[in-house]
């Protein structure tokens, strides 16, 4: 292994060496720094999310016959 291998073998042995009370303190980690989110918008009915129809307009010059742009 190389250096750098060898340095991350050497810190994470202690943690993986650590047990029960190590791991009780990851998990107590992840649970206070989950992503929050309100129970009201949880519960909130979601909306339809309307798409605006495209618009037709003659003077755009891709609408335009060949013709008409010369």
């Amino acid at each position: 292994m190389g250096d750098s291998a060898e340095d991350q073998v050497r810190c994470t042995r202690a943690w993986v060496q650590g047990g029960a009370v190590r791991q009780v303190i990851v998990d107590l980690v992840h649970v206070l720094a989950r992503p929050r989110t309100s129970w009201r918008v949880m519960r909130t009915p979601a909306t339809e999310a309307r798409v605006p129809t495209p618009v037709h307009d003659p003077n755009w010059v891709a609408s335009r016959a060949r013709g008409e742009r010369e």
